[in-house]
Parts: structure tokens; C-alpha cells; sequence
């Protein structure tokens, strides 16, 4: 009797692969995946992820920086009347807003979730950004990894130099202790590691 149950089985097991084209579950496209529909697996260690890897939420997509967060400073110069040089404290001291926003790296993945920071556009008013104000440039510290908008848009509400994401603190390979949240942009124009923020 087992060995008929047992036998039955595998043939039911054969008829759903051969109707099914071999295919036991439907995964979405890289370009259209997000961080809710992908099942996460456990990284004991975030230093062995590769690209695509997807760890607390978001997926990894360059090497860390290591910033120390006891001596890390953002800071803000250019064209503003008070150049501002703040400890991560100091930053996080601001009015705090939390945003949903998609980030979306075009045929890899797309990531979607609330981030929690402080608005581009606060820590510009802080510094007094000029009126002859054109381009904001933002920078990891030897700013071998930046990106530039202009004013209009880096003062945007959906732009943010964030510190947490779904209300976890960001980890270092995602770009703590700051990174910029650039609105509907491409994740490339998105700078983890944040620590320079020049107004042109």
C-alpha cells in the first residue's frame, strides 16, 4: 500500500511539472522586484554579500566605506552664508521626516520603503544657500562617488539625507551613517556615505 501511495505520488509529482513547464513558483523580473517580494536570506556575514544581494531590506550594491560615526562630519559649503560641519547628532537634532519613496536601479531591482532623515532642502535653509544658487553636489569624502542636481530639484520633498530605512538604522554597506534619498531619480544618483553636500 505505501509503495502504491508512494508511486502515485511521483506521478501526480510528474503531471503538475510537465503542466507547469518545470516551474514551481513565479519570481518577478530584476527590474520589477521589490523589497516585499523577495524572500530574504540570513547573512551572518554582510562582508561576503555580492551585488544583488538583498540584506535588511535593501539589496547591496557597492563596496562599504567605513565612516567613523564618533568623527564623522556632514558638511554643507559653496554658496551659503554659514558653512555647516555637523556630527551625526547634530544632523539628526533637525526636523526629522519620513518619506516613502521607490528606489529603482533600471534592470537590476527596485526597493521600496519609508526612509527617515532630514529634507535636503532644511539643511540648505541652515547653511543660507545664496540666491545666485545653481547646482547642489553631493559627495562621498574623496568624492570618487558623487552626484549633482540642480537647486530646483535637490530642494524637492522627496529628496533626503537619511539615516534609517523602515525604521532601522542604515547598515554600513548600505551607506551608514548617511545616505541621500534623490527622489523618482535612478539608484545611482542616490550617495551612500554621505558627508559632502556642495552648493554651485
Amino acid at each position: 500500500m505505501k509503495r502504491f501511495i508512494s508511486s502515485l505520488f511521483i506521478l501526480i509529482s510528474m503531471i503538475f511539472m510537465l503542466f507547469s513547464g518545470g516551474q514551481t513558483e513565479s519570481l518577478p523580473s530584476d527590474a520589477e522586484s521589490s523589497a516585499s517580494v523577495w524572500v530574504e536570506e540570513e547573512v551572518l556575514n554582510p562582508e561576503d554579500l555580492e551585488f544583488g544581494d538583498l540584506f535588511m531590506g535593501l539589496h547591496y550594491t557597492a563596496k562599504p566605506i567605513d565612516l567613523d560615526e564618533e568623527t564623522y562630519r556632514l558638511t554643507v559649503t559653496g554658496k551659503v552664508d554659514k558653512p555647516l560641519s555637523l556630527s551625526l547628532a547634530e544632523v539628526k537634532a533637525l526636523a526629522t521626516v519620513d518619506i516613502r519613496v521607490r528606489l529603482v536601479c533600471p534592470g537590476y531591482f527596485t526597493d521600496e520603503g519609508v526612509w527617515s532623515g532630514v529634507l535636503v532642502r532644511t539643511l540648505l535653509k541652515e547653511a543660507g544657500i545664496r540666491d545666485d544658487a545653481k547646482t547642489v553636489i553631493f559627495a562621498v569624502p574623496d568624492e570618487s562617488y558623487r552626484t549633482r542636481f540642480p537647486v530646483e530639484r535637490a530642494t524637492a520633498d522627496d529628496f533626503l539625507v537619511a539615516w534609517a530605512f523602515e525604521g532601522e538604522t542604515l547598515h554600513r554597506v548600505h551607506g551608514f551613517p548617511l545616505r541621500l534619498v534623490a527622489g523618482d531619480t535612478e539608484g545611482s544618483n542616490w550617495v551612500k556615505w554621505l558627508q559632502i553636500i556642495r552648493v554651485e
